[in-house]
């Protein structure tokens, strides 16, 4: 969600006031995205590398996080039906925070429609050293409860070390294969996010160019009718070889299977939609001539 700081200052308004609006838009494209039918949806909230900035700032963005959870929990409670999951280094940030954290992770922990995952104290390469622990520490577990037994390993934990062990004991362990990354404010880099589960052919990398306060239902209209195109041709022609990269122009996401995302009827609904408000203005604009 690239772009709070830049609007504000293009804006002529506080960062603050800046990281509100983005905070708006993310609650939005939230449910946007649960509307399209998003079985997984993952919010790059705040870096470890953000405690470097101003102590005001970073108290500012932590009481953002908590004042949105509530109503992301309402929305996940009474009407899309998602677990809310937070990712990343939670022991540095306040007791407080990690208390109101707990409390909506517990629940939400029923709901089986969709997952919300927000990265809080988090970076991919963080994550990936966590996996490598856990998965060390899951060996060597393993390993001392066999020691007593005839058939016990000698190896070392290395042989248990595989892109499927590391898989498991990722933050995002147990979500559907990321399918798509959207980065705004013109972005080509992914800024140590999820720089694992995007290691896939299919997976896309869309760039945006309006800042994230900017981005609103349109945009990701627009996103997901181009992951469609994308989608018919791959069946079409065949997906693009390892290696090969899209156009500018062709740059988007993929995110679910196509009958789980409705871009084309809510085109035809919008094309329908304007087309009366034209009528409506013309007839309006007739009455008051006459």
């Amino acid at each position: 969600m690239d772009g709070n700081r830049r609007y504000a200052r293009t804006k002529k308004i506080s960062l603050i006031d800046g990281y509100m609006l983005g905070a708006q838009v993310m609650k939005e494209s939230i449910g946007n995205c649960l509307t399209y039918g998003i079985r997984a949806i993952t919010v790059y909230v705040f870096s470890i590398e953000n405690f470097k900035r101003p102590k005001a700032e970073i108290k500012a963005l932590l009481s953002l996080v908590r004042s949105d959870m509530d109503l992301i929990e309402h929305l996940c409670q009474h009407g899309y039906k998602a677990r809310v999951q937070f990712l990343g280094r939670l022991d540095l940030l306040p007791k407080d925070v990690q208390q109101y954290m707990r409390r909506v992770v517990e629940r939400t922990s029923h709901n089986t429609n969709a997952v919300l995952n927000f990265c809080v104290g988090y970076t991919a390469r963080e994550e990936i050293a966590t996996a490598m622990r856990r998965t060390v520490a899951d060996c060597t577990l393993t390993l001392d409860g066999s020691s007593n037994s005839s058939n016990a390993s000698t190896g070392s934990c290395s042989s248990s070390i595989s892109v499927d062990s590391l898989s498991e004991n990722m933050y995002t362990a147990g979500c559907p294969p990321l399918d798509m990354i959207v980065r705004t404010s013109g972005e080509r880099r992914l800024s140590d996010f999820l720089l694992w589960q995007c290691n896939r052919d299919n997976t896309e990398i869309v760039t945006v160019r309006c800042l994230w306060p900017e981005f609103g239902f349109i945009q990701l209209f627009w996103v997901f009718l181009g992951w469609q195109r994308r989608q018919r041709r791959d069946r079409r022609d065949g997906p693009a070889l390892s290696g090969e990269s899209c156009s500018e122009e062709e740059e988007g996401v993929q995110t679910v299977p196509p009958r789980q995302t409705q871009a084309w009827p809510i085109a035809v609904s919008l094309l329908i939609a304007g087309l009366l408000f034209v009528s409506c203005s013309y007839i309006l604009m007739l009455n008051k001539s006459m």
